[in-house]
């Protein structure tokens, strides 16, 4: 018994500091304060503030070809060209926290709406900002094509304070309040439907109108549908990582299939492009049968299950499509399966019509039951599922009088009636192949998301960092043999660019976890964690205040006076009449100010979140 005691006293030290060291690796791995992890807002901070950084430093006078994107026709990749890739990844990356906590308070079929909404939010907005480059507006245009020659900031200023009046999100309680804040996004609703008018209206000369639409969806666009298919991804698959990773490898594939050419693509890679899509298939139809019988147990009724159902039947088809676009291409090339992979919308339009349609119109349904007490309420909800299935049922005669595989939803029309790239042709190959690449980076950035979030499997911060840097070496392995066949550029969205984008945001967050979580080291963080904390805002603010600083150089610069951030971009400085040429400092006077200006605009934005002022889609 003796000696029993004497091991356990000269044991009590080591287990103590062995207590200590879970202690400290637990509170590493866990969130901060608030259900925040520290290191991922100090990513994304950080590639925000990368974005503000390269996005003005292209136009300083001298500055270097390193600071903007890879000239097109060179194979590679220059400092802009990381951010988008970047951009897509940290949006993976916060989908697992995100709808784990909606989860743990809402039931699923909100969390559907939610995402919907965010989707078309993002599509509208990016719509908006795609085609602030054009030319044909009516009142902005040039005197000589019919319009007033107002400066199109002022365009862009209507446009960007509208989405800001519909999006914004303000904390308050008092029904007067809220009244005003309803009030508020309506006139932003009139805001933009008048921005969308200056497109669509022809002119007093008969000769000028323009349809509002694009060649493509913009930047938040492209991020909101890669955000719907990781989101619908992780919905079916949740923490599987092997359906995850299969999921990527398919949609890679798609860019394999939509880059064969008159080669085609060897019997072993239709072979394994045809494995890939069975585990694809078989870990859908095992999420519907698990959705199934949830649904059950819960009693959610036939909603949520049909939704899921309808989800992975979408999956499924697609995955199939693209098997046979594989075989059809084996051994000689058919230049015709470009259109054919993504063209498809005898079936695929229906499928989504009828997913968003019955999600929609069950659940305003559903609400519109369950209200008793306010009819107002229950009146609108009943006014709504009406006007969605009024929607759905003139889609569909509408489809049907330009035959299934009709233009009438192609981007080329110019129309506002084009749903989405998948049914566009324009861009050629390049877009089409494309949409698949953009996805993949989201979906590689939900895997970090779900490793950050495991603390059973990865307890301590040694597993989280040798797990996400074998991924990211992985991806560089990966990135070096697509290359190899495909090359890599940002413009061509290859899966090299892909897979390094996420090698590189997995390196720089395994850094910030070591500095900050790991460490303590907190108080830099301030630097990056406004930005990091509201992404979106931050994106969308620097084109108003821009276009703001542009209307006024229009206004001073002939004048010949310093107006505003704009002249330190220059090679030379306007000052009251006096010219001074301080070219041979350029580019470096530039790029302090951009600096400057990327770290100003991160602080503008975290003080209007202390205010209570951010936007919400």
């Amino acid at each position: 018994m003796g000696q029993i005691n004497r091991d356990v006293t000269l044991d009590e030290p080591v287990l103590e500091q062995a207590n200590i060291s879970a202690r400290v690796n637990e509170k590493a791995a866990l969130p901060d304060v608030g259900g925040r992890v520290v290191s991922i807002d100090v990513l994304r901070g950080f590639i925000i503030i990368m974005m503000l950084f390269v996005n003005t430093v292209v136009s300083v006078s001298g500055s270097k070809w390193w600071m903007g994107h890879l000239p097109a026709g060179h194979m590679g990749m220059a400092l802009a060209d990381f951010v988008f890739g970047s951009f897509l990844f940290i949006t993976g990356t916060s989908i697992p926290f995100a709808f784990k906590k909606r989860l743990a308070h809402e039931p699923a079929g909100k969390l559907l709406w939610h995402i919907g909404l965010r989707v078309v939010s993002l599509i509208i907005i990016g719509h908006f900002m795609s085609i602030a480059s054009l030319s044909h507006l009516r009142y902005f245009s040039s005197i000589e094509n019919g319009g007033f020659g107002w400066h199109r900031g002022w365009w862009l200023l209507i446009v960007f304070g509208s989405i800001f009046m519909i999006w914004h999100s303000v904390k308050v309680k008092r029904n007067w309040a809220k009244m005003v804040s309803v009030g508020v996004r309506l006139v932003g609703v009139g805001g933009l439907a008048f921005a969308w008018w200056c497109y669509t209206v022809k002119d007093w000369q008969g000769n000028v109108g323009v349809y509002f639409g694009t060649s493509w969806y913009g930047i938040v666009g492209l991020i909101g549908w890669a955000y719907l298919i990781a989101a619908i991804c992780y919905l079916l698959y949740r923490d599987n990582r092997v359906a995850l990773i299969s999921a990527i490898l398919m949609l890679f594939n798609v860019f394999i299939v939509m880059k064969a050419g008159k080669a085609g693509v060897r019997p072993l890679t239709a072979v394994y492009i045809s494995v890939v899509a069975l585990i694809v298939m078989g870990y859908t139809l095992r999420a519907l049968r698990d959705a199934w019988v949830d649904g059950k147990k819960k009693q959610a009724g036939w909603l949520l299950p049909s939704m899921f159902g309808l989800m992975g039947a979408l999956v499924v088809v697609f995955v199939v499509y693209v098997v046979l676009m594989a075989w059809k291409v084996c051994g000689a090339g058919n230049d015709g399966v470009y259109a054919g992979v993504f063209r498809m919308p005898w079936i695929v339009y229906p499928l989504v019509m009828v997913t968003v349609g019955l999600g929609a119109v069950g659940f305003f349904l559903k609400i519109g039951l369950q209200e008793k007490e306010d009819v107002l309420k229950k009146g609108f909800m009943f006014l709504m599922a009406a006007g969605v299935i009024g929607f759905e049922i003139w889609s569909v005669m509408k489809l049907y009088e330009t035959g299934w595989m009709g233009t009438w939803f192609s981007m080329q029309d110019g129309k506002v009636w084009g749903l989405t790239p998948m049914f566009s042709e324009h861009g050629g190959k390049l877009m089409l192949a494309s949409f698949s690449t953009h996805t993949t980076s989201t979906m590689m950035g939900l895997l970090l998301g779900l490793v950050i979030m495991d603390h059973k499997k990865y307890p301590n911060p040694t597993d989280k960092v040798t797990t996400v840097m074998t991924y990211a070496l992985v991806f560089v392995i990966a990135a070096f043999l697509s290359a190899q066949f495909y090359g890599i550029h940002k413009n061509g969205a290859m899966p090299a660019y892909s897979l390094i984008c996420a090698a590189f945001c997995m390196v720089m967050w395994v850094v910030f976890y070591l500095w900050v979580d790991v460490k303590g080291c907190k108080k830099w963080t301030v630097l990056f964690k406004p930005a990091g904390a509201n992404p979106l805002t931050v994106y969308l603010i620097v084109v108003p205040i821009g276009a703001a600083m542009s209307i006024v150089d229009s206004w001073t610069l002939p004048e010949g006076y310093l107006a505003t951030l704009n002249a330190f971009n220059r090679g030379t400085f306007y000052w009251f009449g006096t010219v001074y040429d301080w070219s041979g400092y350029q580019p470096w006077i530039g790029v302090v100010k951009c600096l400057v200006w990327a770290f100003g605009i991160s602080a503008f934005v975290g003080l209007l979140a202390r205010c209570n002022f951010r936007l919400k889609l």
